[in-house]
């Protein structure tokens, strides 16, 4: 799919979103009309059912987490909100400021004011109480404000006034006025509540709409926010609750009224309706005198649920009641709307909590310092590391700059340092520098540059984050945006020795697919259910012309929906899809479709047609290989659909299922080569040549930094080969860093062919379970003395096998051969649980010069550390028992080797032996919720030590992390000067290995 496809979409988007309209009660009676809601609604979801699943996902979110049975007690007290405004002006040329549409920045300041009061259940006009007994009108706790800044930081006053003809505007379907108009003046919808005022929104018609807006799910979209006649802004109290009820529905509010047959239905006050609870069902949307009784609807007590107050009074409820016309989302009169209810508050806060939460950290009502504080412009970034081109040593790297702005210009150069977060999870110098870790802005400017250098390696590595913190600067350092968070995206995937799976489903879910059509009004669509027939398991993909029931049926017009997804392959090559499918009929042609990068500016799609392409009862596991001009590439996969206009549809139409995308083995180098990789403190790093041969795999254990490390396969061949007295295969590898470390600890895989393995076997007639990984000092292949043997993992990969081993005394030459004729011969190496230590235990049989035993220990079974020294007896011939103690043990897994090492040097290790040591961690947190800058931890621990305590926030952020020693028993730890903001967090603690359950606590 290109930009092209992209911008073809998005004026779709634009043209026919729904439109929420009210009406205007003192618009003369014979062109009272309805909001319009109902039909643009119908369009837009039969045009785009993406929208309506938008929606439908903000309507499950409002119920599962605000209306709960029992509301925690900390929602009865939600924080007072500001909402950011920017209201454009748009009138007709040549009308002079303060009259007509150019309203007077007086009359929109009143507005706004007006707004605030109404939310906020301020003054006698905004008193808030409803004519019900049960409806209290509530303070919503939101505020208004004109925006003091703009996207870019500079003050402003909020107002932007542009002339424009579109002043009269036209709203009919089919129009482009609307987006049209807010194309000439629009400000970052994420972040600021934008409102435009007009002098007719009918132009040319009388449809007696003064204002229209649309829902939460829309947040962000080019087109949100407000649209009002300029004449009801702020004009007069009364008139201001036009735009009152606008921002209603821009908070995911429906009008208190329903519409057609299923107006009354009350069977779930969640979900009928207006989807609110204390507004009673409405049928009416007619103007009602203020006072006057008026009773549209009997149903209120259907809902027999206790969340309905108005279930039956044998129940405890209310009974039935008349229409709350008194509702700002009512039609009633205006000069009579004086009620948010509190249903109606957790309805707009859950959407300012879900859709619209970026309005919450908007700085769009902070007024612009008159100091030249610096700040970022953003507070964070991102970059997939293989944009880094350009080549350093045996990496390459990019620059990325980030921009420091001045609140104020300076009239002296400004000096603004930069500190590296302690958060930071990535390695600076291996994975990111920062070259300016000092930024100078000349006097008179007004922003600079930091750059971070982004490095791409081979390193396989999950996202890392890099966290700048503006530590100081000669002018101040603001108190926003001072801190910025980039993320690293890594592009590098572990081997492969089978066909490794790229992404499967069985289309239970739609998750990370799109769904869209070349056609504008596409009557057939893909969707995912169970209605796929034979064939399928469960829910499958298939095109439908009806969304609601989702037959396998489609329409006979000239179409073409498309459902697709992005599949990352960087890494992979030799792409295959196989899926289960079936068509009918013989007048369709369906496709299978892959798309390249969109940034790449190819075609839209390329097109393949399945094989056979009609009457197709049941193809199993069709497999379906892609061009190699996707191998290594992020690319969208999924299927098209054509029917031809005219030709009478045969059913079923195209139904796919148990979809699985693939790719090959990664090959394994048997030649004499050499490969150049950055080894950075650790990191796991694929050596393989530049076609993708696989020479090893290195995991550096240590935070030494290796730096540019050559792996070279020296020596090749299947046959073996005697080097110290030792078989070994003909394939050898020499490792050789940039720098060294005697003693660093790494993990080395070596991949060998399978007639590389096979060939060492038959010569030696002995099993991969006697092959040992040994080192040299140099090179194998000219190794006079072995360094030191550890038994491997053997795995298998595909065909070939994979040896991987772990040592601590550097790089060097490296093969496999034969187990060592050890120094000691070793019967027995065990452990067992001794109380709370482990008793480590061995047997030799004989011993020939050996100098001493050393027990190593291991809590993850990869990095071993020195435990115990043993001399041994050195020589003899008879059975030796020797023993040790482990007097500590750590909580969890605990893994122990032996090496023997004789007075040579030579080092042979045993096994692993592993023992579990299963402890208890339990944590409660007190006060919860608390309003205090601390909160009280009580931790039982089953011993004395070390824990780690972390605090997070809801989106996964730490906001604090320390370490506290602790006693075996119950502990009581206070953590003050928490200095955090209302919201849900969760503290986690771990003690060794052992981790206590999460839990959640709230500050108020």
């Amino acid at each position: 799919m290109d930009k092209r496809f992209l911008t073809m979409l998005a004026c779709l988007t634009l043209q026919f979103s729904a439109i929420y309209a009210q009406k205007v009660e003192s618009l003369p009676p014979q062109i009272h009309r309805d909001c319009g809601l109902d039909d643009m609604m119908d369009r837009v979801y039969k045009l785009h059912p993406e929208i309506l699943e938008k929606q439908k996902n903000s309507e499950r979110n409002y119920q599962a987490a605000f209306l709960k049975p029992k509301e925690p007690a900390w929602r009865g007290a939600a924080a007072v909100v500001t909402i950011p405004v920017v209201v454009h002006v748009m009138y007709l040329p040549g009308t002079s400021v303060g009259t007509g549409e150019n309203i007077s920045t007086a009359q929109i300041e009143a507005g706004i004011q007006h707004l605030t009061q109404a939310f906020r259940k301020q003054t006698a006009a905004y008193a808030g109480v409803g004519r019900n007994a049960n409806i209290a009108g509530v303070d919503v706790e939101l505020e208004f404000c004109l925006a003091k800044r703009d996207p870019s930081g500079n003050a402003t006053n909020g107002i932007n006034r542009v002339a424009t003809a579109l002043s009269n505007l036209n709203i009919a379907s089919g129009s482009t006025d609307e987006i049209n108009l807010k194309n000439l003046s629009r400000w970052d919808t994420e972040r600021y509540l934008n409102v435009w005022l007009v002098k007719d929104i009918c132009s040319g018609t009388s449809c007696g709409t003064a204002g229209f807006a649309y829902l939460s799910g829309a947040h962000g979209q080019p087109y949100d926010g407000v649209v009002n006649e300029a004449s009801f802004f702020g004009s007069t109290a009364d008139n201001s609750k036009v735009h009152i009820h606008e921002v209603g529905h821009y908070f995911n509010l429906y009008h208190t009224f329903g519409s057609g047959a299923l107006s009354c239905t009350n069977s779930n006050c969640l979900t009928d309706g207006d989807r609110v609870c204390d507004t009673p069902p409405d049928a009416s949307s007619s103007a009602v005198s203020c006072g006057a009784a008026q009773n549209s609807c009997t149903t209120d007590g259907d809902d027999t649920d206790s969340r309905n107050p108005y279930r039956s009074t044998t129940l405890g409820g209310l009974g039935d009641q008349g229409d709350n016309y008194e509702n700002y989302m009512d039609y009633g009169f205006q000069s009579c709307q004086t009620t948010y209810t509190a249903n109606q508050k957790t309805r707009m806060r859950a959407a300012l909590d879900g859709d619209r939460v970026l309005l919450k950290t908007s700085l769009g009502c902070q007024p612009v310092s008159t100091a030249a504080l610096a700040y970022f412009s953003d507070t964070g970034g991102s970059i997939n590391e293989s944009v880094a081109t350009t080549a350093i040593d045996c990496r390459k790297y990019t620059d990325f700059n980030i921009p420091i702005l001045l609140a104020a210009t300076s009239t002296s150069a400004v000096t603004v340092n930069l500190a590296i977060g302690a958060s930071t999870t990535a390695s600076n110098t291996a994975d990111f520098l920062l070259t300016t870790p000092s930024v100078l802005i000349a006097a008179g400017a007004t922003s600079g540059n930091a750059t971070l250098r982004i490095f791409n390696d081979k390193a396989v590595e999950t996202s890392e984050n890099i966290v700048l913190n503006i530590s100081s600067a000669t002018a101040g350092v603001a108190t926003y945006n001072n801190s910025y968070t980039f993320t690293i995206l890594d592009n590098d995937n572990m081997p492969s020795g089978g066909r490794p799976i790229l992404y499967t489903t069985d289309f239970s879910s739609a998750t990370g697919w799109n769904s869209s059509a070349f056609t504008a009004f596409a009557a057939n669509k893909f969707t995912i259910g169970a209605n796929g027939g034979s064939c399928t398991t469960g829910n499958s993909l298939y095109v439908t012309n009806n969304l609601t029931s989702k037959p396998n049926t489609y329409s006979n017009v000239d179409d073409w929906p498309l459902f697709y997804r992005s599949i990352n392959a960087v890494g992979y090559t030799g792409l295959q899809a196989r899926f289960d499918y079936k068509i009918g009929g013989n007048s369709i042609n369906a496709y299978g479709l892959v798309s390249a990068n969109p940034t790449s500016g190819g075609n839209i799609f390329t097109n393949y047609t399945l094989t056979p392409d009609n009457n197709v009862s049941c193809a199993s596991s069709y497999v379906f290989s892609l061009q190699n001009t996707f191998d290594n590439a992020n690319f969208d996969f999924g299927f098209a659909f054509r029917t031809i206009s005219g030709v009478a549809a045969a059913n079923p139409s195209l139904t796919i299922d148990n979809l699985e995308i693939s790719a090959n083995a990664t090959p394994i180098s048997s030649s004499i080569v050499s490969t150049s990789e950055y080894l950075g403190p650790n990191s796991t790093v694929n050596f393989s040549t530049a076609s993708g041969a696989l020479l090893a795999t290195i995991e550096n254990l240590s935070n030494h930094n290796y730096g540019c490390t050559t792996v070279e396969i020296d020596r090749a061949g299947t046959a073996t080969v005697v080097n110290a007295g030792k078989t070994f295969t003909a394939k050898t590898f020499k490792v050789t860093p940039t720098t060294n470390n005697a003693a660093g600890q790494h993990r080395i895989t070596l991949y060998y062919a399978g007639n590389e393995v096979s060939g060492w076997a038959g010569a030696t007639g002995a099993s991969t379970s006697a092959m040992s990984i040994f080192k040299s000092s140099g090179s194998i292949a000219s190794a006079t003395a072995i360094t030191e043997g550890v038994s491997p993992t053997a795995n298998g990969f595909g065909t070939a096998t994979a040896f991987s081993a772990t040592f601590n005394t550097g790089f060097s030459g490296f093969a496999v051969a034969n187990s060592t004729v050890l120094a000691v011969d070793l019967l027995s190496f065990d452990g067992k649980k001794d109380n709370k230590s482990v008793k480590l235990f061995w047997k030799t049989a004989s011993e020939k010069n050996n100098d001493f035993f050393l027990i190593e220990k291991s809590i993850d079974g990869q990095i071993f550390e020195p435990m115990t020294k043993i001399i041994s007896q050195g020589i003899s011939n008879d059975i030796l028992s020797y023993e040790t103690l482990d007097a500590n043990p750590s909580v969890g897994m605990n893994y122990y080797r032996l090496k023997s090492v004789d007075k040579s040097g030579i080092i042979a290790t045993s096994k692993v032996v592993g023992i579990a040591f299963i402890e208890k961690l339990k944590m409660t947190v007190f006060p919860n919720p608390t309003r205090d800058a601390k909160i009280n931890v009580a931790l039982t621990s089953d011993r004395e030590g070390n824990v780690d305590f972390e605090i997070i926030d809801m989106v996964g952020k730490t906001v604090k992390v320390t370490r506290q020693g602790v006693v075996n028993g119950l502990n009581t730890i206070t953590f003050e000067g928490l200095d955090i903001s209302r919201g849900v967090y969760f503290i986690r603690a771990k003690q060794n290995n052992v981790s206590a359950d999460v839990v959640r606590f709230v500050k108020m």
